[in-house]
């Protein structure tokens, strides 16, 4: 399991407690341990860097819904994530 994965799968497990407290606020997760809850992710990304430098951390809102975005260009091979194209 990636770091991403692995503070996916806690947020996940932990929102519903932490919207019924926390609502409205923003939630800093390293690994599989809750860092702490801001009022803004300005706050929570500044602690982060912080705190990891240039680790991987997972900033969410506490009350977020999970979506998937899909971008049929890039799943199809349309267009390349990589582009050389001059902007």
């Amino acid at each position: 399991m990636s770091t991403l994965e692995k503070e996916r799968a806690f947020f996940k497990a932990n929102q519903a407690e932490w919207s019924k407290a926390y609502s409205g606020k923003f939630v800093l997760v390293k690994d599989d341990k809750l860092i702490g809850f801001f009022d803004n992710p300005e706050k929570a990304v500044s602690e982060g860097l912080r705190r990891f430098g240039a680790e991987s951390f997972l900033v969410r809102g506490v009350d977020e819904k999970e979506e998937t975005v899909r971008i049929p260009s890039l799943m199809f091979s349309f267009l390349n994530a990589y582009s050389t194209c001059p902007s």
